[in-house]
């Protein structure tokens, strides 16, 4: 073969065509605005959360973990839900998911993990064998295991989850005071099943703690003794095109002033690969 010119062009025509994420491929994204019920300039300098009289606007994106467009919304998985808050400071993200608590804290385990999730057929469901000799391998999957393979794993639709954030996050005061925080979105009604058609509110609770052992991604943090914080209010008010949401690329990391990620091994490298995956697509965080 000799037509270098075509190859070349064949080459560029395939680079152009659009790339499906690695995980998370279904979703639907939103468009809204978040404001917050009292300001925590105590906590941090991030005005998102200090400023009371501004709403900041909000692009969201829910997600199903494993499968493709076709998969049913039924079959038990696991759900993401993330959020990017714009503000005259920076933009900020906060990447969640249906589960308080993850099967890993350790970077090194995450490709055995989705190769041990991911069946390879058509549509993508858990290798339960190759799942749960993981489990077996790995005992602090266990907890995670056992929230997917509970009810918490099986939701029909996205209005109705409580979704928890993926990474700690640590906020920064003016004073150089440094916080740990998780959040937590609850659907307005506080009530799983009593939501009303038509009702895309979310209220974010914010939780603080100190201790190392709520460092861990494995551990759900004990509300008796780190009781959340009720922080501010979202409300999605229309659906984005498609285009426009495949063009979003998510990231723990990307954060404005007054908020950090966490900087364990494991945040860095989570970080690393929702970048990496948004740059395979042709998309920059």
């Amino acid at each position: 073969m000799t037509d270098f010119l075509l190859v070349e062009q064949l080459h560029r025509m395939m680079g152009e065509l659009p790339r499906p994420r690695l995980m998370y491929r279904k979703g639907i994204g939103m468009r809204g605005y978040f404001k917050i019920y009292r300001s925590f300039e105590e906590y941090t300098s991030a005005d998102i959360f200090c400023e009371m009289d501004r709403s900041f606007p909000v692009r969201a994106r829910f997600s199903a973990l494993l499968g493709d467009g076709g998969t049913a919304d039924t079959r038990r998985n696991i759900k993401g839900f993330a959020v990017r808050l714009y503000s005259g400071a920076g933009e900020y993200d906060v990447v969640c998911s249906s589960l308080p608590v993850f099967f890993i804290n350790r970077s090194r385990d995450f490709l055995e993990l989705a190769e041990s999730m991911r069946c390879r057929t058509w549509f993508d469901g858990i290798a339960f064998e190759k799942f749960w000799r993981f489990v077996v391998k790995h005992p602090e999957a266990l907890h995670c295991a056992l929230r997917l393979f509970s009810g918490e794993g099986l939701t029909a639709s996205y209005r109705r989850i409580y979704w928890y954030s993926v990474h700690t996050c640590v906020w920064n005061n003016e004073k150089g005071e440094q916080f740990l925080v998780r959040y937590r979105w609850i659907p307005v009604g506080n009530d799983r099943n009593g939501l009303k058609e038509g009702d895309d509110r979310m209220i974010m609770d914010a939780s603080y703690s100190s201790h190392p052992e709520y460092q861990r991604r494995t551990v759900s943090w004990n509300e008796a003794i780190f009781p959340p914080v009720r922080a501010g209010i979202l409300k999605l008010t229309e659906l984005e095109p498609l285009e426009q949401s495949e063009k979003l690329c998510f990231s723990p990391g990307h954060l404005g002033p007054g908020i950090s990620l966490w900087g364990d091994e494991f945040s860095d490298f989570a970080d690393y690969a929702h970048k990496a995956g948004g740059a395979e697509r042709g998309v920059r965080t």
